[in-house]
């Protein structure tokens, strides 16, 4: 295997002549400190490898300060937490550059962050290094400001394909990727290998993040009785992809990358789900002192492919900034040779190379007593007892697809009826139920972890909790502005919702979440695959239905509520007592959004966005329906979710979230008051 020196890579890559360019280091003369930025995902999808990384940065500061600083100077370290979103890292690359004053950032990690930061970087003449693997990081005009020490997405997709040829019983793959920066790069790298080793490609489908389900696109990619799937996505998706996988008896193999298989991984889906998945992990020379040095510093960082890479991206930029010393010539050396580099093309000198980064091909992560040999039962079953579920069927596919869009409507339904009466009574549309779901799902969580409750007695905790949020923020920030106009009522509860949200980052922090809770395979009835969780959702949410309908027609408050909801004016001189009537309303709406969130988090992952995704779903059921039926906002969520779900026939699945701005652009057109609304 050729190697090569930390001094020899800065010299090859011109990284010396890149950070001694930054403006603050070629003025500065003084013994200041020299501020340096770490920006690693500390929360979010790459929250299990960002402290790591920065653990491993802060060691290699103290090591350099501890000897005496670089040329005399301090190194001082502001760290940010990029919470693996393009946006925050925009933000927290902002402040870094503007307030810090930092001269190189270290360590980005998602492709997205660092493509999302590069603009900004390169034109404050701050120096980025990371290991972000999409091509598109160091392509284009960026000025020698932008290198990375991870292999690109290029040689990750050949070898993983080089990987999967050697496993002769893997002859039908299909290719599923989160739609990232390096999906396509990945995929034409990875399928053009395998298609030249003979293997046949049943399907290539890029899906969209942060869905509250993957029930379809698993069923499609399914539907091609596949021996092998290569999930290329992060953690929080590949635990639901895995789920659906399993429920679906999926006997074939899973292939994914060591950045999605982790311990965060095997603790949501547990280690039957986990069971037969292969991983494939970029790994360091572990034989070199430099390693050896590393891990007696960074114990911790000897389980991440990463922690070993900011160990050296912090230190090339320190060799660099010592070189800010060299005389002039020397200085210019640097530059000249970046130069070279850029216009030979290998300005991306930093990413690897087959000698210099190896990748363990035939190695589960290192999970502790988790570890099992690599993936063998799973092979035993994709081997010998493989079934097409397309040849089990005995109904059409489609019939699989209007399944899963009945659950998800069940999904939406109770959120969407809670949207639709409470818009009736108020005369506002009140955003701020989508974060009700993401309160009802996390009180669920810190019941069900915390004093182990049952998920049933979480559920009911769940909806208690949460309509008391509601009856509170309505108390707090809607009572006061009851006589304003209603779109500034809007707007208000978007700001509710945000804020409620952050409350949720605040307490539980970003990190993807699963409740504990057994998951176990699906039944197959008449050909459809139908999960226990599924038939939950279905008969709580029609249950629940039904006792608000019953509720608003048969008792004497639901009159109320129905009358106030008419006319609030009339209704008070009657007697009725409104204030009293929209207590209840918010505290029951609130309660039906937090028990759907408890349902999404079984049904998929907890994190603080989940509701959010919803609000286009849920806010397009309650305009088919008509605003203030009840029925209405039912039958709407179903349609909407059956669309979406079978829309996956006609259209990719990133374009799930146009079908319900569709729905919604359709019906305001023809028919706005929605299928069961009462005219104005």
């Amino acid at each position: 295997m050729t190697t090569i020196t930390r001094r020899e890579l800065l010299k090859a890559s011109g990284t010396a002549g890149l950070v001694l360019s930054a403006p603050a280091i070629l003025s500065a003369q003084s013994k200041e400190p020299i501020p340096i930025g770490t920006l690693c995902p500390l929360t979010g999808a790459g929250g299990s490898y960002g402290p790591d990384m920065q653990r491993s940065v802060v060691a290699v500061v103290e090591r350099i300060n501890k000897a005496g600083g670089i040329n005399g100077r301090p190194v001082q370290l502001f760290h940010e937490d990029d919470q693996t979103n393009a946006e925050a890292g925009v933000r927290a690359a902002r402040k870094l550059i503007d307030v810090n004053k930092v001269v190189a950032i270290v360590s980005t990690w998602a492709s997205a962050v660092t493509l999302a930061v590069k603009p900004l970087c390169v034109e404050a003449k701050v120096f980025v290094i990371g290991v972000s693997g999409a091509d598109s990081v160091t392509q284009g005009d960026h000025k020698g400001y932008i290198a990375r020490t991870q292999p690109n997405t290029n040689l990750q997709g050949r070898m993983y394909a080089k990987f999967a040829a050697t496993k002769k019983e893997w002859k039908r793959v299909a290719y599923m990727a989160l739609q990232t920066p390096y999906a396509q790069s990945f995929g034409d790298a990875f399928t053009g290998v395998l298609k030249a080793a003979g293997v046949t490609f049943t399907d290539r489908l890029i899906y969209e993040d942060k869905k509250p389900s993957y029930r379809s696109e698993v069923t499609r990619v399914l539907a091609t009785n596949p021996d092998l799937i290569m999930l290329e996505g992060y953690t929080p998706d590949s635990v639901v992809m895995a789920k659906d996988f399993y429920k679906a008896a999926y006997k074939g193999a899973i292939l994914a990358p060591s950045f999605a298989i982790n311990a965060k991984f095997i603790e949501g889906v547990g280690a039957d789900v986990a069971e037969g998945i292969w991983s494939m992990d970029r790994a360091p020379l572990f034989d070199s002192p430099a390693y050896k040095e590393f891990s007696a510093t960074v114990p911790s960082g000897d389980q991440s492919p990463y922690a070993p890479q900011a160990w050296d991206q912090m230190t090339l930029v320190a060799l660099a900034l010592a070189a800010a010393k060299e005389p002039a010539r020397h200085r210019r050396v640097f530059l000249r040779r970046r130069r070279q580099a850029h216009k030979r093309g290998k300005e991306d000198q930093l990413r690897g190379r087959v000698g210099v980064v190896r990748l363990r091909s035939d190695r589960r992560h290192p999970l502790g007593p988790l570890q099992r040999a690599a993936g063998a039962k799973g092979q035993v079953r994709a081997r010998d007892d493989h079934q097409s579920l397309t040849v089990r069927a005995r109904m059409p596919p489609i019939a699989q697809y209007v399944f899963n869009g009945v659950v998800t409507g069940a999904i939406l339904a109770l959120p969407a009826v809670a949207f639709s009466l409470l818009w009736r009574l108020l005369r506002f549309p009140n955003f701020a139920v989508s974060t009700y779901l993401t309160v009802g799902a996390y009180v669920a969580l810190m019941l069900n972890h915390g004093v182990r409750a049952s998920i049933e007695v979480a559920w009911i905790g769940a909806l208690v909790v949460t309509g008391a949020v509601a009856l509170l923020v309505d108390r707090v920030a809607f009572r006061p502005m009851r006589d304003r106009r209603p779109f500034s009522l809007a707007i208000a509860s978007i700001g509710v919702a945000f804020v409620l949200e952050n409350v949720v980052r605040f307490v539980w922090g970003n990190d993807f979440r699963s409740y504990d809770v057994s998951v176990t395979r699906a039944t197959s009835v008449a050909g459809l695959l139908v999960g226990r969780e599924q038939l939950l959702i279905l008969g709580v949410a029609v249950v629940l239905m039904a006792l608000a309908q019953t509720f608003l027609l048969r008792t004497r408050l639901g009159i109320a509520m129905r009358a106030t909801a008419d006319n609030p004016l009339l209704a008070a001189v009657k007697g009725v007592p409104t204030e009293r009537v929209i207590a209840i309303a918010t505290l029951g709406g609130g309660g039906l959004a937090g028990g759907a969130g408890v349902f999404l988090g079984l049904d998929a992952s907890i994190d603080p966005v989940m509701g959010g995704g919803l609000i286009i779903s849920v806010f397009a059921a309650a305009i088919l329906g008509g605003i203030g039926s009840a029925p209405g906002a039912l039958g709407g969520a179903l349609i909407v979710g059956i669309m979406e779900e079978v829309g996956m026939l006609v259209v990719p699945p990133t374009y799930k979230t146009a079908i319900g701005f569709a729905i919604i652009l359709a019906v305001l057109l023809m028919r706005p008051t929605g299928l069961a609304g009462a005219r104005s």
